[in-house]
């Protein structure tokens, strides 16, 4: 499951105002974890969107993931965490990417 349904933002909006936890509304958004929730809460607090990876991001993670530091991807990847960074690694190669 990847992209957040307008129900799924809908319900934690809702929980949010009401002041509930992400544990607290896991239970009812059905194929989504704890982490998930939270990562969306904290999102939709700071009114930041996930945004698309970019060929452009993409090629320098072919170029650069096993020659540079995570820190130094960051540098070159502004706005993309360490966590980010790791899962397009891994659905790139899942996809037969050679990185």
């Amino acid at each position: 499951m990847s992209l957040w349904t307008e129900k799924e933002v809908e319900i934690i909006l809702e929980g949010m105002a009401a002041g509930l936890k992400p544990s607290e509304l896991v239970d009812k958004l059905p194929g989504r974890n704890l982490n998930a929730v939270s990562v969306k809460m904290s999102r939709l607090r700071s009114g930041t969107k996930q945004k698309s990876w970019g060929q452009s991001e993409r090629q320098i993670l072919v170029e650069y993931y096993n020659k540079c530091s995570m820190e130094e991807l960051m540098e070159m990847l502004p706005g993309r965490t360490a966590g980010s960074i790791r899962g397009q690694v891994s659905y790139l190669r899942a996809r037969g990417w050679s990185i």
